[in-house]
Order: structure tokens, then C-alpha cells, then sequence
């Protein structure tokens, strides 16, 4: 879709049909609260996809992470990954060029290393613990991912050991909670071995105190799905903190999930995707991956055939790739929402948001309250809750718009609320504390204020001396109370 397209999009939609005898008469209808709401989103956006964009200036346009494919090979043919795309399916990295990439990006002051990409499974390297026992040294962060099929005893040793090297962060992928609903996915692999390999490298970690190291993400296509995986994996001793099961994107379209959206073109899952506008990809902004021979595609997570190559760092430097005008041409491309050029990117549905509702939810209470809208503000916070009473940002939001209404007894019991779903988070214990005060609940905001003044946190953006003022002077309310009765 063109620029001129996407423009033309807003116009379009203000308009409306009518049939005036033997004529189609286009009217324009009147914009409504929703309208005026998703304009100012898509303004928004694009706002601050430039100051996003500007401040990479200041690093010399590098990433935030890099992705290295020390394996091109892999042994399964997940769902979720496009393989049928691949053009071949072999090769590693050499540990020489391994050494020269982290040399380039230590020079760089790039911090952290993935060892993952759009394609291949990183144990099939013969030399994969080498390689991560080499950059730990260097003083890198190091992600690595895989699909649990490699996790032989020996190799659970080798990661029981370079977890006590240094940082090291291991994440399977895994989702299913029965042989059909993994292998559906993960075909190619056993359910009964990989579940078996990671139960035991979870009881290993968890035997010298860094299950912390592991997580596991994984990729299901029947929502449904989701609290059964999770269950499942809880029951292998991992717990909650560390699962994360979500629905596919497509690919950088490879595969067909859900539906297409005919304004964009592109098949997604994601939620009302024809009222999405293009974004700055976070992966082109953040991730880059270094290929197993070297070359360097601006796409470090879907780009399985180098699409995007913009640049070789056995010729030239990390520094000159990350500032060619190559990159920065296909990062103005998404900056001026039109991609047609750009094959792989035009085909994704990455660059339209995460997989939840368009716009958040919690934006659209924001700008209500901005607004001074408090009872359209309320009436959406009242909806949230209802899908979800423990959803604290609208609780939070819901403490504040009752205190700007001077509704305090009403912001008092949600802040109640937030205390029990938050019970460490002094700063949500001071606010009920003050509201408390404000309502002459003497006992119960001396409670609170004694509770924050024994944690000592750190969160707490006035100053103990205020806290203690108000706490001497409720006590000084609770003795002049006692003495009258």
C-alpha cells in the first residue's frame, strides 16, 4: 500500500454511499469520538516512530541486540517458522568468524548476543558451547534458543556449567500439553523426549540455583491451548514467570494465520488489523542478524533467505553496515509508511502492533482523562475490569479519575484492591495511605505508613521526612481521639 493509499485511507473511511435517484452520490459522513480517537492514535504513532528513529543517531544507528546464526541447519519443521521458504538447510559457522563478530560488535558496545535467527537450530553447531563460553568471557550478554530436541545429559551439563560462567539466558521452545497438540506444531520432534529434556534440565538448574537461566516460549494456534501448555509445563517444574505461550504472526508472510486484511494485504491473527496503522518495525529498529557466512540482514528475526542483506562483515566493519544508506533507506521507507518496495516487510504483519487490541485500551482511558472526559474515562476503566478485575493499570486508572472527580471513598476501595494484587509496591501502599488521611482514617493510614517507613524502598518518590510528618501527625489525631473518649 502506497503512501498516498494509506493517506487516502483516512479520507475513505469519512465517507459514505447513497443512492440519489439514477446517480451514486459519495457524501462525506460525520466523523465520530472513534474517528477523531484513531487519528490522533496514527499521529501519535507516527510521532513517536521518528523520535524513536532520531535517537538511534546518538548510538550511530546500532541495535539493541544482534541475532547470530552459528547453525543454518535445523532438525524439525515447526508450523510457526515458514521452512517450506528455505533454500537450503545447511551450514554453521566457523568459530574463527564467530570471534571476529564479537570482536566487531564489543567494539561497537553492543551488550547483548542471541544466538537464533529466522532459521536453524544453534545446538547443531558441534562447537555451540565453545562459542558461548567464548562471548561470556568477552563480557556479553548470551541468549540462546532451541528447540529442545539436542538437550542430551551431556549437553545439559555443558549448560548447567556455563551458567555458572556468567550471563546466560536459555529459551525452549516448547507449547502443547499432550504428543497431538506438541508434534501439530513441532513436527518433527518426540513430545515424550523433549518434555523429558527439559524436565531434567530444569531439576539440574534448579540443583545449583540458576532455574532462572531457562525460559520457555512457545507458539500455539488455538488460543484454547494456552492455559493447558501452561499447565502442563508447571507440572515440569517450571514455573509461571518463566512460560510464555502466544499466537504466531505470519512470518514475514510464510504462513497464513487467521484472516487478511484487505487494507494492508497481509494475513494476521492480530486484532482489527484494517484499523492498524504501519509502524516502525521494532525488529528493523532494534535487532540484526549476522548470517552463518557472515552477511548481515536489517531483519533479525523473520529474514530466512537474506532479503535484506545490507551489508558482509567479512569486508567491512559492523559501524559502516549500520550506518549505509541501505538501512537507513528501508528504516525512512517504514518512517514514510510506505513499503511496496520492501517484499518481505509489505507481506508482515510485525510492523502493525503487538497481538492485542488496536489501540490499547489503556490509551483510549488516557486520552479521555487528557480530555476531561471522566465519566466516558470511567465507563471504559468499568468495561476493562469487567474482562479482567485484577488488570492493575486499570485499577491504578481507576484510583486516579475517582480522585479527580472527588469521588475519595470510591478511590480509596480500588486502592485497596491495588495493595492486595501489589502488596510490595510501597508507592500503590503510600497512595492509600494519603487517601486514608485525606477520608480522616486515622488507624488505617497510620498502618500503611508505618508498613512503608520499615521497608525502606526505593520506589518512593517523596521523602521519608514527609512520610514521617504525616504518620506523627496521624498518631497525634489517634491520641487526641482516645483522650476525648
Amino acid at each position: 500500500m502506497t503512501e498516498n493509499n494509506h493517506n487516502n485511507f483516512k479520507e475513505l473511511s469519512s465517507l459514505q454511499a447513497t443512492i440519489e435517484g439514477p446517480q451514486l452520490t459519495i457524501k462525506k459522513r460525520e466523523e465520530t469520538d472513534t474517528d477523531m480517537f484513531l487519528r490522533r492514535c496514527y499521529q501519535e504513532d507516527r510521532e513517536a516512530d521518528t523520535r524513536m528513529w532520531e535517537a538511534k543517531a546518538h548510538t550511530n544507528y546500532m541495535p539493541n541486540e544482534v541475532n547470530i546464526q552459528i547453525s543454518r541447519r535445523c532438525n524439525i519443521r515447526c508450523k510457526m517458522c515458514g521452512w517450506e521458504a528455505w533454500e537450503r538447510n545447511t551450514g554453521s559457522m566457523s568459530f574463527d568468524l564467530f570471534k571476529h563478530v564479537i570482536r566487531e560488535l564489543k567494539t561497537n558496545e553492543i551488550g547483548k548476543i542471541h544466538l537464533t535467527s529466522a532459521q536453524g537450530e544453534p545446538l547443531l553447531n558441534p562447537n555451540a558451547f565453545e562459542f558461548m563460553a567464548h562471548a561470556i568471557d568477552e563480557g556479553l550478554s548470551v541468549f540462546f534458543s532451541t528447540n529442545g530436541t539436542t538437550l542430551s545429559q551431556t549437553n545439559i551439563t555443558k549448560i548447567c556449567a556455563l551458567a555458572q560462567k556468567g550471563d546466560l539466558t536459555m529459551i525452549a521452545s516448547f507449547a502443547g500439553y499432550d504428543k497431538e497438540s506438541y508434534e501439530k506444531v513441532y513436527d518433527g520432534a518426540n513430545f515424550e523426549n523433549v518434555s523429558r529434556n527439559i524436565k531434567l534440565l530444569n531439576e539440574q538448574l534448579q540443583a545449583i540455583g540458576r532455574q532462572d537461566i531457562l525460559e520457555i516460549r512457545g507458539v500455539i494456534f488455538n488460543s484454547n491451548q494456552k492455559q493447558p501448555s501452561i499447565d502442563f509445563l508447571k507440572g515440569l517444574g517450571v514455573e509461571e514467570n518463566r512460560i510464555h505461550i502466544v499466537l504466531p504472526d505470519n512470518f514475514a508472510g510464510k504462513i497464513e494465520v487467521g484472516r487478511k486484511s484487505s487494507r494492508h494485504n497481509v494475513f494476521s491473527l492480530k486484532t482489527r488489523l484494517s484499523e492498524r496503522p504501519l509502524r516502525l518495525c521494532s525488529i528493523l529498529l532494534n535487532i540484526m542478524v549476522v548470517y552463518d557466512d557472515g552477511k548481515v540482514s536489517a531483519c533479525g528475526c523473520r529474514d530466512s533467505e537474506g532479503v535484506m542483506n545490507i551489508g558482509d562483515l567479512t569486508k567491512e566493519s559492523f559501524k559502516n553496515i549500520c550506518n549505509s544508506e541501505m538501512y537507513k533507506s528501508m528504516i525512512q521507507s517504514h518512517l514514510d509508511r510506505n513499503i511496496d518496495s520492501m517484499p518481505l516487510c509489505r507481506s508482515c504483519d510485525v510492523p502493525y502492533g503487538e497481538p492485542q487490541q488496536y489501540p490499547d485500551p489503556k490509551r483510549e482511558i488516557e486520552h479521555a482523562i487528557a480530555d476531561g472526559k471522566f465519566e466516558k474515562a470511567l465507563k471504559l476503566i468499568e468495561k476493562e475490569l469487567l474482562q479482567d478485575p485484577n488488570k492493575t493499570i486499570h485499577v491504578e486508572q481507576h484510583i486516579r479519575v475517582n480522585k479527580m472527580m472527588g469521588q475519595v471513598p470510591r478511590a480509596l476501595k480500588s486502592a485497596t484492591r491495588l495493595v492486595e494484587l501489589l502488596p510490595t509496591d510501597m508507592s500503590i501502599r503510600l497512595l492509600r495511605a494519603n487517601l486514608q488521611y485525606e477520608l480522616q482514617m486515622w488507624s488505617g493510614a497510620l498502618n500503611d505508613y508505618e508498613t512503608i517507613l520499615s521497608s525502606t524502598p526505593s520506589e518512593i518518590s517523596v521523602s521519608f521526612e514527609e512520610i514521617i510528618a504525616n504518620r506523627d501527625f496521624v498518631q497525634r489525631k489517634i491520641q487526641e481521639n482516645t483522650s476525648c473518649t
